[in-house]
């Protein structure tokens, strides 16, 4: 008997026990940053039901929001296989791969997107870089940092933080278009809070509340020009800001509308800013222009 209650404890402590991806009632709150405003709202996400797709029995997630990052702009049909979470694309009428929860550092392999503009389909590459656990609520979550390496015409490399429940905490499928760099409407990410009956609420803290909102005065007005552009973005040390061979005069505000920086050249070292989103102002004496920025963690 004592055998058998020892390795009931054993189990019983083991961190990293598989856990339900989305259950029917999970919710996830992301932040909304307005490109032209810099006003901040919200966006909730929700899973309702369960339907069948291909023979597969597949949660059904609302996204129901068009962005300038978020590929999957509607449903996210998807179900667990094993370790891996499986997601469908009515693009391509397929299933792949899009997270894997038992992969080690180093591990990587490919997910298939089609191209915003032509309609082509390209190849991205997903990379485990590091593994950890995160406990919500005295659950232990398998968590990973991840890299997404897009074809090279995209010019666009990002990193993410992948949780068991939660999925990527900059976006649930964190996956941008080839519009991404231009486009200068909305920006949703990154997680406010997560529900569900199984592990109760979760906040990253992010945000005062889940449904927080901020609006701009009246008077802080600024346009928007082409002329004028920052880069990479996401951006984890040096941000670049395009403007032919006229230096800036820059102002970086946090969501709050807080000034962290300020400054004036053809670029700024932001690495000594919290991993967030951001509201940039650039000036270079002949036009202004408002955009966002996401700034990696180390």
């Amino acid at each position: 008997m004592k055998f058998i209650i020892l390795l009931s404890l054993i189990f019983y402590f083991i961190p990293g026990t598989a856990q339900e991806w989305a259950p029917v009632g999970a919710k996830w709150h992301y932040d909304i940053l307005y490109a032209f405003s810099g006003d901040v709202g919200y966006h909730e996400v929700y899973c309702d039901s369960i339907v069948e797709i291909a023979g597969k029995s597949c949660k059904r997630i609302n996204i129901d929001y068009a962005a300038c990052n978020n590929y999957f702009t509607q449903k996210l049909y998807t179900y667990s296989q094993g370790d891996s979470l499986m997601v469908y694309d009515p693009q391509l009428d397929i299933f792949q791969m899009l997270y894997n929860f038992g992969a080690e550092p180093g591990d990587k392999w490919n997910y298939l997107i089609v191209e915003f503009f032509e309609g082509s389909i390209d190849t991205l590459q997903i990379q485990v870089d590091s593994i950890g656990l995160e406990y919500i609520n005295g659950t232990a979550l398998k968590k990973q940092y991840i890299s997404y390496t897009y074809p090279e015409e995209y010019q666009l490399y990002t990193h993410g933080i992948v949780m068991e429940k939660l999925g990527d905490i900059v976006f649930l499928a964190n996956i941008n278009t080839s519009f991404y760099g231009l486009c200068d409407v909305d920006f949703i990410g990154f997680l406010r809070c997560y529900e569900d009956a199984e592990i109760g609420f979760y906040s990253t803290e992010l945000r005062d509340s889940c449904t927080w909102s901020f609006k701009w005065g009246s008077s802080f007005k600024t346009i928007y020009e082409e002329s004028i552009r920052i880069f990479p973005n996401p951006v984890d040390k040096n941000l670049y800001f395009s403007t032919t061979d006229i230096t800036c005069k820059y102002q970086i505000f946090n969501g709050l509308g807080q000034i962290m920086m300020t400054g004036e050249g053809r670029s700024t070292d932001v690495s000594g800013l919290a991993e967030g989103l951001y509201i940039i102002v650039l000036d270079n004496g002949i036009e202004k222009a408002t955009t966002l920025f996401v700034k990696l963690g180390q």
